[in-house]
């Protein structure tokens, strides 16, 4: 659906979606003081973002963490 919405070349688009935060992800080491002090709702949103940033940098072939 994401790529319907923008225009130009699509083999330069990469995204990821998720409907809900999935469980058992963890933060990288240097993400964790961002999200110290969060509630839990918005760390488990912090973490889903990272994530699914990560699943799109890999599909353009940039180095990937793990999740």
């Amino acid at each position: 659906m994401l790529s319907s919405l923008l225009p130009g070349d699509r083999d330069h688009l990469a995204f990821a979606e998720v409907y809900s935060d999935p469980p058992g992800l963890k933060p990288l080491p240097e993400e964790e003081p961002l999200i110290a002090r969060s509630v839990p709702k918005r760390r488990n949103e912090f973490i889903t973002v990272r994530h699914c940033a990560r699943i799109a940098l890999g599909q353009l072939g940039l180095a990937q963490h793990r999740s």
